[in-house]
């Protein structure tokens, strides 16, 4: 996410990372809730977004972990999709106390 600095100006690189300081954890909350409630549909869901946002800031590890996550929620595979919804919160947690 250092790229940002290299594409954009301090005032927006701000932005930028304030909007995903406020997403993240707000997509990653709505996915958790959706595993809770047995919806893998909406699980899927959320993490298609939020693998969007991060390639958008170029966080293209955490996309990757969240295509995963998608996938093993298209296959209905709760026992995987809990388990790589758990490595996408590490993942989000730690790009976001890097900010």
């Amino acid at each position: 996410m250092h790229e940002l600095s290299n594409l954009l100006d301090a005032a927006s690189a701000e932005e930028v990372v304030a909007l995903v300081r406020a997403d993240w954890p707000k997509t990653l909350r709505a996915a958790q809730a959706c595993q809770e409630a047995s919806d893998l549909r909406g699980v899927g869901q959320q993490a298609h977004y939020l693998a969007g946002s991060a390639l958008q800031v170029g966080a293209s590890g955490l996309a990757k972990q969240c295509r995963a996550l998608e996938e093993a929620s298209r296959r209905q595979d709760s026992a995987q999709a809990q388990e790589f919804l758990a490595a996408v919160a590490e993942r989000v947690g730690a790009l976001l106390a890097g900010l």
